[in-house]
C-alpha cells in the first residue's frame, strides 16, 4: 500500500485558492513553484493572491508560510483552522472584489473550531468577480439545498472601482457534521431577481436601468423583480458609479449570475 505524500509540489498559479484551501483542509504541506514566473513585467504573487495567504494566516493557528524573494515560490505548512475568537477586520486589495475572498472563506469556514466573524473591506462590485449580493443569493440557495447553515452576509457599504470603500460583515456558525450530497440537474429558469444601485449619483439612473431591464426580460419571464438601492454618503464607498446585479433562479433552486 502506498503511503500518503506529506508534501505536494505544484506549478503555476492555476486554481490558486482551491489548492491552498485543500492544503489547509488536509493538513498537507504545499509548495507552489513558478507562480506567474512567465510574466516578464511583474512576476510573482498578485496582491489578491498574497491577501489570500494573509487571510488564511488570520484564521489559522501554527501555520507557516514562506515566500521567496522574487515572490514566485510559496511554501505553506498548514496549521489548525481556528476561525475567529473575536471579530476580525481584513482589508481586501482592490485588484479583485470582496466575493473573491468570500469564495475562499466558504471553502474552509465549515471546518473552523470557532465561528466565522469577519469584516471585509474593499470593492463589493468588481468587473472580475460576482457582486457580494449576487454571491450571497447563490451561495445561500446552495447551502439550503445541501442542509448547511446559511452564511450571513451583511453589506454595510458598497464599494466600486477604483477606490473601493465597501464594507461587508460575514458570519457563519460552527458545523459539527456535513452530510454527503449529489446535485446533477440545474433545472429551467423561471424567475429573475436583482438590484439596480447607484453611489454618489442621482436616482434617475436607477429608475432608467430598471425600466430597461423590465423591457427586455418581461418578454421571456413573468416573474421579474428588481429593487432600487440608492446609496447615501455613508453607504456609497469612495468611488462614484452605478450598475445592476441580476440573478436567475431555476425550478430546482439553482442560481445563475
Amino acid at each position: 500500500m502506498s503511503s500518503i505524500v506529506d508534501e505536494i509540489t505544484l506549478e503555476s498559479a492555476t486554481n490558486f485558492r482551491g489548492r491552498i484551501a485543500l492544503a489547509a483542509l488536509t493538513g498537507r504541506k504545499l509548495h507552489l513553484k513558478n507562480v506567474h514566473a512567465d510574466d516578464n513585467i511583474s512576476p510573482g504573487l498578485r496582491p489578491h493572491e498574497a491577501a489570500i495567504l494573509k487571510l488564511l494566516q488570520l484564521v489559522s493557528e501554527d501555520i507557516e508560510i514562506k515566500v521567496s524573494a522574487n515572490n514566485t515560490n510559496v511554501i505553506i505548512n498548514p496549521g489548525l483552522l481556528l476561525g475567529c475568537k473575536d471579530k476580525l477586520v481584513f482589508e481586501c486589495p482592490t485588484t479583485r472584489g470582496i466575493s473573491y475572498y468570500l469564495e475562499f472563506l466558504c471553502m474552509i469556514c465549515y471546518f473552523f473550531s470557532f465561528p466565522l466573524n469577519i469584516k471585509l473591506m474593499g470593492v463589493t462590485n468588481h468587473t472580475l468577480d460576482p457582486s457580494v449580493n449576487s454571491f450571497f443569493i447563490a451561495i445561500s440557495s446552495f447551502q439550503k439545498r445541501v442542509n448547511l447553515p446559511v452564511l450571513s452576509v451583511n453589506v454595510e457599504a458598497r464599494g466600486l472601482l477604483p477606490d473601493g470603500g465597501g464594507s461587508v460583515t460575514v458570519t457563519c456558525p460552527v458545523v459539527k457534521k456535513i452530510e454527503p450530497f449529489t446535485i446533477l440537474n440545474t433545472g429551467k429558469i423561471y424567475k429573475l431577481r436583482g438590484s439596480a444601485f447607484s453611489c454618489h449619483v442621482t436616482k434617475n439612473f436607477v429608475v432608467r436601468m430598471i425600466s430597461q431591464i423590465r423591457e427586455i426580460f418581461n418578454h421571456v419571464l413573468s416573474d421579474v423583480y428588481i429593487y432600487e438601492d440608492v446609496c447615501g454618503k455613508e453607504k456609497a464607498g469612495k468611488s462614484t458609479g452605478f450598475g445592476v446585479e441580476l440573478v436567475a433562479e431555476t425550478f430546482l433552486g439553482t442560481m445563475e449570475k
